[in-house]
Formats: C-alpha cells, sequence, structure tokens
C-alpha cells in the first residue's frame, strides 16, 4: 500500500482517540461558567457521554410497505 494511505489512516485514528479529550475539556470549561465545581462538570461531561450510548425509543412509527 502506499505510505500516503497509512499516514492518513493513523492521522485518523489519532484524531479519533483525541478529539474526545479535547471537546470534554470545552464542555467542562462551559460548566464551569455556569459555577459548578470542576469535579460535578467533570461528572456530569461523563454522564453525557456515557447517556448518549443509551438509546430508548419513545414511540414506534407504523408504516404500510
Amino acid at each position: 500500500m502506499n505510505i500516503f494511505v497509512w499516514l492518513s489512516l493513523a492521522l485518523s485514528l489519532l484524531l479519533l482517540v483525541l478529539f474526545p479529550f479535547a471537546f470534554s475539556e470545552v464542555m467542562i470549561v462551559g460548566l464551569a461558567k455556569l459555577h459548578l465545581e470542576p469535579r460535578i462538570a467533570m461528572w456530569v461531561v461523563i454522564s453525557v457521554f456515557i447517556g448518549g450510548l443509551i438509546n430508548i425509543p419513545v414511540t414506534r412509527i407504523k408504516r404500510k410497505e
């Protein structure tokens, strides 16, 4: 394979790993501006990430095929 393919794959994986850390830092700073303690803000951010993994359907739409 071409070296460009390997470099782009490695960069993509690195960004995929580092992006949540940067995004969570932005969320913690925003929650701190709401006068939350940093420890509580961190738990809110962790809860948001974990809650985002859970999908509970509210209603079911019946379709005619």
